[in-house]
């Protein structure tokens, strides 16, 4: 088939008939010899798109061929050979040829993931080769297919994650605002919802200008409605806490999005139903202690059995640094509202909070110290 596939690289017919037989090969074979047949075909498949395409089944066969073998067990090699041999370009190109063909956008996207997952050049070359303005585009145009926008949420995710060019590009795209609608079209799909919330978190990362965007297109509503809606799916709600997070950090017109949007109910309700979680409590923790920055706020969360749930959290997990310090900063921000100290101070935490000074004392001396002395402790 090789030999074939060589000498005659211009016979669309025989590329074609020679894609198929890698297909059908590959999707059924075990992964040793899925392997063996990656090291000879992957020139090959990259030639016959980029000489063919305008044979629209090629691509699509092609596609799933550089799949499969990219997250074959020796995919970083595969993911470099792949750009040694400049196979991101046919990839795009085929998106761009094709786009109202639902399947083919479908397994090229998933190409893409797959060549990006820990590889920054290729996260580089993708951006600048239009990969991420075709993604958006497939999932604008492709709206109803899931599988597309579960596809498209996380290629964003991964190619978002520590870039800041390209949380410009996706940004520039209208990323965002796809991103959203995804969630809004598919609000039961747990994973789709999982994979919005880690691209909304991974965007947002240092980047003020895609927080606001994201307020704008009413993610927050977004966001928490997935957490009310799948309280019981742990790892969106870990998504979710990351996404607000970074949201709310240094951002009071945002904190106040939470607050309105009922996340403050919501997030303590995720603390109770993952109680054992510490993971879940650390990261309710720091969102918590992120917006509870004006009087009211401090108040609500005490008056919402927040309080209960973090001295529930300190109790459970007093073996976790990271509980026990942003659980202290918490309580540190919502005993300067006058009425929430004085509901605290009536509580018996003395022994919860001399726990976490002695486990932890670089983290949580200082802040034991100053909780307690406010709340009236000798």
């Amino acid at each position: 088939i090789l030999f074939c596939m060589k000498k005659f690289p211009d016979h669309g017919g025989l590329q074609d008939t020679a894609c198929q037989a890698f297909h059908d090969m590959i999707l059924s074979t075990c992964d040793k010899t899925r392997q063996l047949v990656a090291l000879d075909c992957m020139e090959y498949v990259v030639t016959a798109m980029r000489k063919h395409l305008a044979i629209m089944s090629l691509q699509e066969k092609a596609c799933i061929i550089l799949g499969k073998i990219i997250s074959s067990a020796n995919s970083s090699i595969n993911q470099k050979t792949m750009s040694v041999l400049n196979g991101i370009r046919p990839i795009i190109k085929c998106m761009n040829k094709y786009p109202n063909n639902a399947y083919l956008q479908e397994v090229a996207i998933s190409v893409i993931m797959d060549l990006v997952i820990g590889n920054d050049d290729n996260k580089n070359s993708v951006e600048a080769l239009g990969g991420i303005v075709a993604i958006v585009k497939a999932m604008q145009t492709h709206l109803d297919v899931l599988q597309i926008q579960e596809n498209g949420c996380r290629s964003l995710w991964i190619l978002a994650a520590n870039n800041d060019v390209n949380k410009v590009s996706i940004a520039s795209a209208n990323g965002i605002n796809t991103i959203i609608k995804a969630m809004d079209t598919h609000p039961m799909n747990i994973s789709l919802q999982k994979k919005a919330c880690g691209a909304l978190w991974s965007l947002s990362y240092n980047s003020m200008t895609n927080q606001l965007s994201i307020a704008k297109y009413n993610g927050f509503t977004a966001i928490l409605r997935a957490m009310r809606s799948h309280q019981q799916a742990l790892d969106l709600q870990e998504q979710a806490l990351r996404a607000l997070l970074n949201l709310t950090s240094k951002n009071k017109e945002n904190q106040s999005h939470v607050v309105v949007g009922g996340g403050i109910e919501i997030i303590i309700s995720t603390m109770l139903i993952h109680e054992n979680i510490s993971s879940v409590q650390e990261k309710a923790c720091d969102v918590l202690w992120a917006i509870a920055t004006t009087d009211i706020v401090r108040e609500y969360i005490g008056n919402k059995l927040g309080i209960s749930a973090l001295l529930k959290a300190m109790s459970r997990h007093h073996d976790v640094e990271g509980v026990q310090e942003k659980a202290l900063w918490v309580l540190m921000n919502v005993i300067k509202n006058v009425h929430v100290c004085n509901t605290i101070a009536q509580m018996d935490i003395g022994s919860i909070i001399l726990k976490a000074k002695k486990n932890f004392p670089q983290k949580c001396r200082k802040l034991a110290n100053e909780i307690l002395l406010s709340l009236g402790y000798d």
